[in-house]
């Protein structure tokens, strides 16, 4: 997996363009040998401004099964996701999405 705060690239087919990481955000659950399993996963076009983020977790983690219960969210997330990363113009159509909600982010007004 990732270093803590570091993204690393999953090993999926993805198009040309296209950029799938992961990161590790795994953290205690109050004990010590029990834990919440995190990982935040990010599809983005290389060089786009914003990347669209899915956070794949489960609670109650013994550490016994950490390793276990992280390969099963990635199996699903990867069963989950590659139908559509075979589609050949899914790097397009990511791009648009991701441009597109960036337009239409809220814009916070300032103090007057």
């Amino acid at each position: 997996m990732s270093t803590p705060g570091t993204f690393v690239a999953l090993d999926l087919p993805a198009p040309h363009g296209v950029e799938v990481r992961v990161r590790d955000e795994t953290a205690p659950y109050g004990y010590n040998n029990i834990f919440t399993v995190r990982l935040r996963v990010r599809i983005g076009t290389v060089g786009g401004p914003v990347a669209h983020e899915r956070v794949l977790e489960r609670m109650g983690v013994y550490r016994e099964q950490l390793d276990a219960v992280r390969a099963e969210l990635l199996a699903g997330f990867r069963a989950q996701i590659a139908p559509y990363l075979a589609r050949p113009e899914f790097g397009e159509r990511l791009a648009r999405h991701l441009r597109n909600r960036l337009a239409q982010a809220p814009v916070a007004t300032g103090y007057s």
